[in-house]
């Protein structure tokens, strides 16, 4: 189980501060949020992409992230926003960076 700092309320929160630092103007730190918040779900999603497996009590398997897991396919739902938000973020930072020459 992975938790500190590469858990993912601490990416949720990151996610949370890129859309706030874009919002305000800092480009950079948004994508650097954005950036650090996909490195931590890919990092989660890999973990549980190993799914535990156990024997119920009449002996079948079973299979189940436990509680405090997010499944697979939330992960890849975080994943796939981070990814977005970094593609806006830098279209905007080259869209300026063509204005200002």
């Amino acid at each position: 189980r992975i938790g500190g700092d590469h858990h993912n309320e601490v990416a949720h929160t990151l996610m949370s501060m890129g859309a706030l630092l874009g919002s305000s103007g800092d480009t950079s730190g948004a994508l650097n949020c954005f950036k650090e918040a996909l490195y931590i779900y890919r990092t989660n999603l890999e973990q549980e992409s190993g799914v535990h497996r156990e024997k119920a009590g009449g002996g079948e398997e079973v299979t189940f992230y436990g509680e405090e897991h997010e499944s697979v396919n939330q992960l890849q739902g975080y994943v796939q926003n981070a990814m977005k938000n970094i593609a806006v973020v830098e279209s905007a930072l080259k869209k300026n960076a063509v204005g200002q020459k």
